[in-house]
């Protein structure tokens, strides 16, 4: 099961998880960190690195693309071929690659990942 790591600026990345466990429950091999302000980028870099399980496979979920979460990512994953990044995280799309994970391969959780975030944005009237 590929390991999912949710990464953004400030507590968001916290609270994308609690809410996940309190519609799905306890969910596995699933990492939350947060970039605070004054955090070293070096030390942000390790702390993603630190996150990933020993084969390397993981989705990790960002916040928005160009920020430090977004460019700390895809420089790890320029150094791991299992490693995929999708920007935009939002609650529908966690859910769904939290739920789909055990079946799928990295590279579809991260184009379930896309999709869902896509889907998930609604406009009223």
């Amino acid at each position: 099961m590929p390991h999912i790591i949710v990464t953004t600026h400030g507590p968001l990345a916290m609270a994308l998880g609690q809410s996940l466990e309190l519609i799905a429950g306890p969910q596995p091999a699933i990492s939350y960190l947060s970039l605070a302000p004054g955090d070293d980028v070096q030390g942000y870099q390790a702390l993603i690195e630190n996150a990933l399980p020993p084969d390397h496979v993981a989705l990790i979920l960002v916040d928005m693309a160009g920020g430090t979460p977004w460019n700390t990512a895809v420089r790890i994953a320029g150094r791991y071929p299992g490693v995929r990044v999708v920007s935009g995280v939002n609650l529908s799309m966690l859910l769904e690659v939290a739920l789909a994970r055990q079946d799928e391969t990295i590279e579809d959780l991260a184009r379930m990942a896309h999709d869902a975030g896509r889907e998930a944005i609604r406009v009223y009237n």
